[in-house]
């Protein structure tokens, strides 16, 4: 679901600006951009109204359908849609400041909703601000026994078909629910959806988080080694939570990587590249009554380890032995992030070699040797800025191929995408310069287009001194490949002027206008005249006017 909508986030700063207006007081937002969809659902999530500002709104109005949302032109911020019914589970320990705010969130939902509230044995007259709050199901533990135990005690009386476990200190958008139920309702074989999530701090939103690094393609194995560091807002159906079993009542934290973990051998789930959830971030405490801390303790990540690595290590041990290599591995790098390395190391030493480059990247983080697959060829991939696209594009690739990444912008291997083969973590890189150091044949790609698979190539002299998103689309002009479907734009949206020429020449000669095209072609060859492409362009154009001399003339300069 969440990989084929055709939209995607196109940079950090245009996904925080964003997120600030959702989060801003204005009712109507306009719409300024070419919007595919994806500004106008966040607006309606957000419970406020799209208004187009010109152009055609029809992909807009298309998307917003989709997900039962009125359409552009309709004034009312949301309406209430029947569906699925929804119970969000919260759980609350002496969090009587923020807990108002979190009910409220869940009592506007646009979807069809239950909202079970389970009092942890608070302390801090918790159980009396829920008796002020009209629509919701209550339960109070007699005396504080953890998250665990108050997560089973909500899901035990739960009625819905779906099920969203929710913080009580944190926010939902008014139509995070609709937006959810109805990606989960469209895929019958998926368990459960999630979004992205903003981070609120000091009441301005500070970042947009992707909801997970890596794609649902390779999300069943790359969740092993991504836990921790989900977001929330995960809608769940309530038959498989309870397939997946109790929460383990031992974890004090981490409780829900855990469930998360047992969750992935149920089904398969799928992420949304949507905003949903709001996590709130403060130094109040958290935790049960038996351990508690503030998010300030630099010790927090380090402990929470500490409780999920035994956990984790049990899981391993339960789940592994049906692993195919691929998850192997996700196990492997799971455990040494845990500080399990004897561990990785035993469920490496099950794969034997060769090894793909993300394996021997894995293998290296654990201290292992490796030997390498022989290659035939080279992956050459643009990532224009998108870590879904990139991460969804590298996925598809041959694991058998070395994988030379042009990146837009630089990446963390352990960052938003998981980057398990060597890269070149530089802007601006010259591509040809690059493919000279690997033996061919190339395999160009783009991360803006995922389904784009051009034929294998072999002169590096056919990509010009550009860019590298500009010098692939010159490339397949100059070849006469059809020019990409870039539906995941990253940073970028604007295309050198050199790189339009050499598209629209191409475009030119193909509907039999040789004349224009060869103009345009005269006029690239003065902007680029050390380009072979463009030579080549030009010997087609001369041929197509009956100029045969001219043609030889050019074919001559390439050969000599």
């Amino acid at each position: 679901m969440a990989l084929l909508t055709g939209f995607r986030p196109r940079s950090a700063a245009e996904r925080l600006a964003l997120g600030k207006t959702l989060r801003g007081n204005a009712r109507r937002v306009r719409i300024c951009s070419d919007d595919d969809g994806w500004q106008a659902l966040h607006v309606r999530i957000a419970g406020k109204v799209p208004v187009w500002e010109s152009g055609d709104p029809a992909r807009c109005d298309a998307v917003l359908r989709r997900f039962g949302f009125a359409p552009m032109g309709d004034p009312e911020p949301l309406a209430k849609v029947e569906g699925p019914l929804v119970s969000i589970v919260i759980c609350t320990y002496n969090r009587y400041g923020l807990l108002t705010e979190a009910i409220a969130s869940a009592l506007m939902q646009s979807h069809s909703c239950e909202v079970i509230v389970v009092d942890d044995g608070s302390t801090d007259g918790t159980w009396d601000l829920l008796q002020c709050f009209d629509g919701i199901r209550c339960v109070r533990l007699p005396e504080n026994r953890g998250k665990a135990t108050a997560l089973d005690a909500g899901v035990a009386i739960a009625n819905g078909e779906y099920l969203l476990v929710f913080d009580d200190d944190d926010l939902l958008l008014p139509g995070s629910v609709q937006v959810l139920a109805a990606a989960l309702s469209e895929s019958p074989d998926l368990i459960g959806v999630f979004g992205d999530a903003l981070r609120f701090e000091d009441g301005d939103i500070t970042r947009w988080r992707p909801s997970t690094r890596v794609p649902a393609e390779v999300l069943g194995r790359g969740l092993l080694n991504q836990v921790p560091g989900l977001t929330g807002a995960f809608l769940c159906r309530t038959e498989a939570w309870r397939a997946a079993g109790s929460v383990d009542p031992r974890l004090t934290r981490g409780e829900d990587m855990d469930m998360w973990l047992r969750l992935s051998r149920i089904g398969r789930m799928e992420t949304l590249p949507v905003a949903t959830f709001v996590h709130r971030m403060h130094d109040g405490l958290r935790g049960s009554a038996e351990v508690r801390w503030r998010q300030s303790d630099r010790t927090h990540e380090q402990r929470t380890l500490d409780y999920i690595a035994p956990v984790f290590r049990e899981r391993w041990l339960q789940f592994a032995p049906q692993a195919r290599r691929a998850e192997g591995h996700a196990w492997a790098l799971g455990l040494k992030q845990r500080g399990l390395l004897d561990e990785a190391r035993e469920e490496l030493s099950r794969w034997r070699g060769p090894h793909t480059e993300d394996e021997r990247w894995i293998r290296e983080q654990c201290g292992l040797p490796s030997t390498a697959r022989a290659s035939s060829g080279a992956v050459v991939l643009v990532d224009e800025g998108d870590p879904g696209a990139l991460a969804l594009t590298l996925s598809r690739q041959d694991p058998s191929l070395v994988r030379l990444v042009a990146l837009e912008v630089p990446r963390d291997p352990i960052g938003e995408v998981q980057l398990h083969w060597p890269g070149v973590y530089a802007r601006k890189v010259d591509l040809a310069s690059l493919l000279a150091e690997h033996p061919g044949p190339w395999h160009l790609r783009l991360a803006s287009a995922p389904d784009w698979t051009p034929p294998p190539f072999d002169h590096a002299s056919w990509l010009p001194p550009l860019a590298p998103i500009d010098a692939v689309l010159c490339c397949a002009a100059a070849l006469g490949w059809s020019q990409p479907d870039r539906v995941r734009l990253g940073l970028r949206t604007e295309l050198d002027p050199r790189t339009r020429c050499a598209i629209t020449a191409r475009r030119l000669l193909e509907l039999g206008q040789a004349g224009r095209a060869l103009h345009l072609t005269s006029r690239l060859l003065e902007a680029l005249p050390a380009w072979e492409g463009g030579w080549a362009m030009a010997a087609q154009c001369f041929e197509a006017v009956g100029a045969y001399a001219e043609a030889q003339s050019c074919r001559a300069r390439l050969t000599g």
